[in-house]
């Protein structure tokens, strides 16, 4: 069974810092080989620093069918850590959730400081390490990711007035994408709207909501959010670990624990 992270991956990296180094997963009885990409990211390089934090991100979608069936297609939980000098660790369960199988999950960790990133293969105990790169950074655009459309969305951008969630002042926004008839093979205009909640202390996305007739409703949310510091070991790779400089997409051999 091949895994391919497409789709919400793609609505995550629109609205977080960064896209997932993974790009697939093959799962044959009890291996999986996860094919990774260097990691990139959306910000500048330059970390955010004097605001450390730990927290989960859950991602959760779901849909209502026409008859009213509602379906929940699970819950995605990603571990996030930021210390005082701008370092991350992202945990990422390493397949879907409907899968049970007991799989390490995959660790990057990003340290601006030393110009480099991490991806951690702990049960071969490796550190492939990248270079830090950096994705120009482009204007905000409703129009992002609707190309190939055989006809482009009208779309409109607004300002939400500021909440208080997870105990953060956070502060809003909508896009709304307007389809037109047979732009998507519809026969009648299709909205879309993202909605994202970011907090200037933290430097963060809270909250964000992507909706559409086609996928339902998907909330990208922070929770368990604390504000110590997280233990300066998870920022660097074990001591055990080896070391392996990586340049272009290589793969990890794992098994379940």
């Amino acid at each position: 069974m091949r895994i391919l992270i497409a789709g919400l991956t793609c609505i995550v990296a629109r609205l977080c810092c960064g896209q997932t180094p993974i790009e697939s997963i093959d799962i044959k009885n009890d291996t999986a080989t996860v094919t990774v990409r260097p990691p990139t990211y959306g910000r500048a390089v330059r970390p955010v620093t004097g605001a450390p934090y730990s927290a989960d991100q859950l991602t959760e979608r779901s849909q209502t069918l026409a008859d009213g069936t509602h379906i929940t297609q699970g819950r995605r939980t990603v571990h996030l850590y930021r210390d005082s000098q701008g370092r991350t660790r992202t945990e990422r369960p390493l397949v879907m959730p409907r899968q049970t199988e007991d799989w390490t999950p995959m660790t990057e960790v990003r340290d601006p400081i030393v110009g480099s990133t991490y991806v951690l293969d702990h049960q071969s105990k490796i550190a492939h390490r990248f270079a830090l790169t950096e994705i120009p950074k482009k204007a905000s655009s409703c129009l992002a990711g609707t190309l190939g459309a055989a006809s482009p969305p009208q779309c409109s951008t607004e300002k939400l007035a500021a909440q208080n969630m997870e105990g953060l002042i956070v502060d809003g926004t909508r896009e709304t994408r307007i389809w037109p008839i047979a732009s998507q093979g519809n026969d009648r205009p299709m909205t879309d709207t993202i909605e994202t909640w970011m907090s200037t202390e933290l430097h963060e996305m809270v909250l964000s909501k992507f909706t559409n007739p086609r996928d339902g409703e998907t909330v990208i949310r922070l929770t368990n959010i604390s504000r110590a510091e997280p233990d300066q070991s998870l920022f660097q790779p074990p001591a055990e670990y080896t070391i392996v400089d990586e340049k272009d997409v290589f793969t990890i051999t794992l098994r379940p624990q």
